[in-house]
């Protein structure tokens, strides 16, 4: 899990290997990085949210949720998710 610079392109790229949400192992790699930092700085928060923890409380989830979510639906249903999910369920969870 070490950045190292791409010599034709000149970019940061990491290579590193994580568990998905089954159970098995991955070896993956994302380039493209300006800089070193960037590229270390992006693995951690990768591996923070990729990680199989089901002792997450629900508030952490939801917010991954929507996150995950913003980049595939239209901003008003993301709206009526947030609406229901911050009305209805959190308040009797």
């Amino acid at each position: 899990m070490k950045a190292q610079r791409d010599p034709k392109t000149g970019k940061w790229f990491i290579q590193y290997r994580f568990t998905d949400w089954q159970g098995n192992r991955r070896k993956s790699t994302t380039r493209g990085f300006d800089t070193k930092r960037e590229a270390e700085a992006w693995l951690s928060k990768f591996l923070q949210k990729s990680k199989a923890d089901f002792d997450m409380p629900f508030e952490e989830f939801v917010k991954l949720y929507l996150e995950d979510m913003g980049n595939r639906l239209r901003a008003t249903t993301l709206d009526n998710k947030r609406y229901i999910i911050n009305d209805k369920v959190l308040p009797y969870r």
